[in-house]
């Protein structure tokens, strides 16, 4: 991405580009600024296509054709399919663009053995979008505030991360959102962002468990109604429920078999911080337990799904099952 948008800063465009990977905000956020930069305000030497629109005559015509009145001819064609089975024509294409083509191309998959994606490595470049890692998002949010005149206290940026959705996409609507609430403050503080992020259900269902874990069932079940009455559907609840237990499973094989938090992070895909609570919370349960709770709850979603319990009362069965094993 860096290598996109210095291209785009340096104004030095090369002929094939290739934006591909899972994280669709950042790939749309580096694909929407290199067509702008290549292509300006310029429809008459510019073109997007997508999907089944894409044919081999066209796009050789558009790119083989000199620029009118400009330096370049720029052509953006999204979601093709490709880059997942080999193409010699559409590799050779690449190979001979000419030094007035610009061709971007926006996928969410590529095969690197792919010959058009080795053609366009050989005239251009290959950009991959993976989803951030806790610290990448956890820097990214910290220079969104401070580009925006803000600090933060640290209390409240640990629950900021601990809140945010792990998309990009969403982190950035509520981060906009906690900034637009405190912009003429100029420190954003705890009680803000629980102001305005809301919790998320996987949170909920967090604090849920480690009330059963405790053997304080009311509360646990306090929780729950608490879900209830704010619309959530029960077939939720008992799919986080089923969840969160094989993440206490998981975490607690990891932690047997002597793997260091920081790997037990990368393998479970959570922030760092999280790791050390899903261990205390793993503590109240034997491998033995979770493992036999992992079980109910699948066989209890079975019995809804064919009508032999309620979706509730399943969930309530899991969440007394819960509380019944602590230790």
């Amino acid at each position: 991405m860096k290598t996109v948008l210095q291209d785009v800063k340096n104004g030095s465009f090369r002929k094939a580009y290739l934006l591909y990977g899972e994280e669709p905000y950042l790939k749309h956020y580096c694909k929407r600024r290199l067509f702008q930069a290549a292509a300006g305000e310029d429809e008459v030497n510019s073109a997007v296509l997508s999907g089944e629109n894409v044919t081999l005559e066209f796009v050789r015509n558009f790119t083989d054709t000199m620029p009118f009145f400009a330096e370049r001819r720029v052509l953006l064609i999204e979601d093709s399919g490709l880059f997942k089975a080999s193409s010699q024509e559409y590799a050779s294409w690449i190979e001979t663009l000419p030094e007035t083509a610009c061709v971007i191309f926006s996928e969410t998959e590529a095969d690197k053995r792919n010959l058009l994606y080795k053609a366009v490595l050989k005239v251009g470049y290959a950009a991959e979008f993976t989803h951030p890692t806790p610290q990448e998002l956890s820097n990214w949010v910290l220079k969104k505030i401070g580009a925006a005149g803000l600090k933060i206290k640290q209390n409240a940026f640990r629950q900021l991360m601990a809140s945010l959705p792990e998309d990009m996409e969403n982190a950035d609507r509520e981060t906009d959102k906690l900034i637009s609430y405190t912009i003429d403050k100029g420190e954003i503080d705890l009680q803000d962002v629980t102001d305005v992020i809301a919790e998320k259900i996987e949170d909920r269902v967090f604090k849920m468990v480690e009330e059963a874990a405790a053997g304080h069932r009311e509360a646990a079940f306090s929780l729950y109604y608490d879900l209830i009455a704010l619309k959530t559907a029960p077939p939720r609840i008992l799919y986080n429920l089923t969840r969160q237990i094989e993440e206490l499973l998981d975490a607690k094989e990891l932690r047997r078999s002597g793997v260091p938090d920081a790997e037990a992070a990368k393998l479970l895909a959570k922030r760092d911080f999280v790791i050390p609570k899903l261990n205390k919370l793993a503590s109240a349960y034997s491998v033995t337990e979770l493992r036999g709770l992992l079980n109910e709850a699948l066989n209890l979603e079975k019995a809804f799904k064919s009508g032999d319990l309620s979706d509730r009362m399943a969930v309530e069965l899991l969440l007394y099952r819960l509380t019944k094993n602590t230790k």
